[in-house]
């Protein structure tokens, strides 16, 4: 697949799939985080009600908020960084193969994982479901895209 791109209109869709994969991806992904916001869940029926409220602030253009500057730096670039990896697999026509990706991010997020649930249990916990829902909602986004974007190609 990735050697059929030779026209124009092609490399503009996978041009356009990568922009799409980065910034707009990421910010989706950041609004996912501020309308969760995982640590109220254990609150019950108020952390309900907490979520619903910071969905309404979401679609009114919340900002984000919780994690330190430079870790959402660092995660905003290998989350990109995956969603490309991903989109090189698809058009690979290899999807298969962006099964490494996933693999590859759960064993090195295993051990600050590990280490998070060993200082206490509900930090950790909340830890490791902001780490399951950012790379769930990263990785459905890439290979949504992906799989456009390989339509896309195939019907011009």
């Amino acid at each position: 697949m990735i050697s059929r791109l030779s026209s124009a209109p092609d490399w503009a869709i996978v041009l356009g799939a990568v922009f799409l994969l980065s910034a707009p991806s990421n910010a989706v992904v950041r609004r996912i985080f501020l309308a969760i916001r995982l640590h109220d869940v254990s609150e019950g029926l108020e952390g309900f009600k907490g979520i619903l409220k910071r969905w309404w602030g979401v679609i009114r253009g919340g900002s984000p908020s919780g994690v330190a500057r430079e870790r959402r730096g660092a995660g905003r670039w290998i989350g990109s960084l995956e969603r490309v990896v991903i989109m090189t697999m698809v058009l690979a026509s290899q999807p298969a193969a962006a099964g490494l990706v996933v693999a590859a991010k759960s064993i090195l997020r295993f051990p600050e994982i590990n280490a998070d649930m060993k200082e206490g249990a509900p930090r950790g916990a909340i830890t490791a479901e902001y780490v399951l829902v950012g790379s769930l909602a990263s990785w459905l986004l890439g290979f949504g895209i992906s799989f456009a974007a390989k339509a896309l190609i195939d019907r011009v």
